[in-house]
């Protein structure tokens, strides 16, 4: 069945426990003990909204770990900036999540539903980037004040921190885009295939206020794109004028702030959440 869903969650789930939850926790393997090799996960293994969620929340704190030396370190090797630290990233992230969905979410509540599970996951990863856009002045600035670009953008975060995530869990989470007239996806691994094509013109022509994540069960899977909205912070490499060079020499596509960019497309096999 074809289901059209709302970017936000249900009202009745309570946001604290976002904020408040450990960062780690107790089913999540902290960074330090990823070099003891273990069984790769398999996306058929049976597991509840809250494991995934936890999953892609660790996810996110490892890559930010991972790009300490390039984002957050001094000539002498000191923090640059306590913002940038793992922990106070996730922190950030947490605080846009909680701005996305509204008061009342818990990963428990998310239960095994695939459609739940799928726009919590493509919205946590969607504040990612929203706080990865919003400390781009943070990664590039140096203690000096001397600008160095880093090239930890929100997509490249994004990409990151999916490939960590479809480690962990073996789901694939993709960010793709239809791009804007001339301008195409900037990495060829974010084009769209033929049902993400569909999903993102359903998506824009129903574009609102709040636009819609849209999903459905495609054979043995659950498939969701959920929408990326033009941030503030994302006007600098996606604004105006069109065709302009962005701070990387990309050609800016003439984008303006609530525009769809493009979206978060999961793919969950219903295995993966069907005991």
């Amino acid at each position: 069945m074809r289901t059209r869903r709302s970017g936000r969650a249900p009202a009745a789930l309570l946001v604290v426990a976002i904020l408040a939850a450990p960062l780690f926790p107790t089913h999540v393997v902290p960074c330090a003990a990823l070099a003891d090799p273990a069984p790769a996960p398999t996306a058929t293994t049976p597991r509840d909204g809250e494991y995934y969620f936890g999953q892609l929340r660790a996810s996110i704190v490892e890559v930010v770990a991972d790009h300490q030396a390039l984002i957050n370190r001094t000539p002498t090797g000191t923090v640059k900036d306590p913002a940038l630290m793992p922990r106070a990233y996730a922190d950030q992230a947490a605080g846009v999540f909680a701005g996305l969905v509204g008061s009342g979410f818990d990963p428990a509540g998310l239960g095994r539903d695939p459609a739940a599970i799928a726009r919590a996951l493509g919205t946590l990863l969607q504040a990612g980037r929203i706080t990865t856009a919003r400390l781009q002045t943070a990664i590039n600035t140096e203690p000096d004040g001397t600008v160095v670009l880093k090239k930890f953008v929100p997509a490249a975060f994004g990409r990151l921190v999916a490939e960590n995530f479809r480690r962990r869990t073996g789901v694939t989470i993709k960010q793709t885009t239809l791009g804007r007239g001339a301008y195409g996806p900037r990495n060829e691994f974010n084009a769209p295939d033929a049902w993400e094509r569909g999903a993102l013109r359903v998506i824009e022509a129903n574009a609102g206020d709040a636009p819609a994540a849209f999903g459905e069960q495609v054979g043995a899977d659950y498939r969701l794109v959920n929408p990326i909205t033009i941030q503030e912070a994302c006007l600098v490499c996606h604004g105006e004028p069109a065709g302009s060079p962005g701070p990387y020499g990309h050609p800016r596509e003439g984008y303006r702030v609530g525009e769809i960019r493009g979206g978060i497309s999961l793919t969950l096999p219903l295995a993966a959440t069907t005991p």
